[in-house]
């Protein structure tokens, strides 16, 4: 009589998901660094190259914000 032995198929380890958590947390740094210098470089510009890029003064952040993350859902 023989005995025929499988091997249950493994998968592999998957870490409990630390790779894509990690993946995430720099992807969410890199766009928050990316916001903040967005941020601090069109408020280094004076009014008249606001002005030629259309943007006011006070819709800096909106304007980063769009920039870095895509456009914001007005409800």
């Amino acid at each position: 009589m023989h005995t025929v032995a499988t091997a249950a198929s493994r998968q592999p380890f998957q870490g409990f998901g630390i790779v894509e958590t990690l993946a995430s947390f720099k992807d969410r740094m890199d766009k928050s660094r990316a916001y903040n210098r967005t941020v601090c470089e069109l408020s280094a510009l004076g009014a008249n190259e606001l002005k030629d890029l259309g943007i006011a003064r006070h819709e800096i952040a909106d304007t980063a914000h769009d920039c870095v993350y895509g456009t914001r859902k007005v409800a």
